[in-house]
């Protein structure tokens, strides 16, 4: 069986929107995008310090770990691209292409005939990452291709994933609904615990 691809936006993002299927299919491979230091590696943002985080550095570091630990759990092989996430400042969408090169790059180094990739929900950097994406299929029409509605905007913000879908139909794409968590709950459940650092700010996502 050839490997699935999954691009991930942040480290999590994968695990919170695809975990059921990662569970029950051992073979994936995710690749998450904005998963750099970002230049001025020693500022501290808001959500940083929110998460106990003492500086940039610390943070991307420690969210590696995090999701290194979550993916092995459901026997997934994490690739961490060097992108830096926008809360640092820098405006992720002009790397789109780029992102896309690095996407193509993975995928066929892979071997993966089957990629799955965000809808693209509230965040700007899932924007960018639904975008490079979108790219990566046209210079990869042979895939096979899935879409995932982001977790948790899609919940927070429902209209906005109606609208982001209409836009991937805009763009000749037919998307189709369907459920494709093929494993136990119970492990997806496990391996967002693992992500530590991110139970407040989920919490708080979520109005707990």
């Amino acid at each position: 069986m050839d490997p699935l691809l999954i691009v991930s936006p942040h480290p999590d993002d994968a695990v919170l929107s695809c975990g059921q299927l990662m569970a029950g299919r051992p073979d994936c491979v995710v690749v998450t995008v904005f998963a750099g230091k970002p230049e001025r590696f020693r500022q501290l943002t808001t959500f940083d310090r929110d998460c106990g985080f003492r500086s940039a550095a610390h943070a991307v570091l420690a969210r590696r770990r995090e999701d290194t630990e979550a993916l092995d759990l459901l026997d997934a092989r994490p690739v961490h691209l060097s992108f830096p996430d926008s809360q640092y400042g820098e405006d992720t969408a002009p790397l789109a292409e780029e992102i896309a090169e690095r996407l193509v790059a993975e995928v066929d180094e892979s071997g993966a005939s089957i990629v799955l990739g965000p809808v693209g929900i509230a965040h700007p950097d899932h924007l960018t990452a639904a975008v490079a994406f979108l790219w990566l299929l046209r210079c990869r029409p042979h895939l096979e291709a899935w879409l995932y509605e982001d977790l948790p905007a899609r919940v927070l913000w429902p209209e906005q994933a109606v609208a982001r879908l209409q836009r991937w139909q805009d763009a000749g794409w037919t998307p189709e609904l369907d459920f494709l968590g093929t494993g136990l709950l119970e492990v997806k459940e496990d391996a967002i615990a693992v992500y530590a650092s991110q139970q407040r700010a989920l919490r708080m996502a979520c109005g707990g």
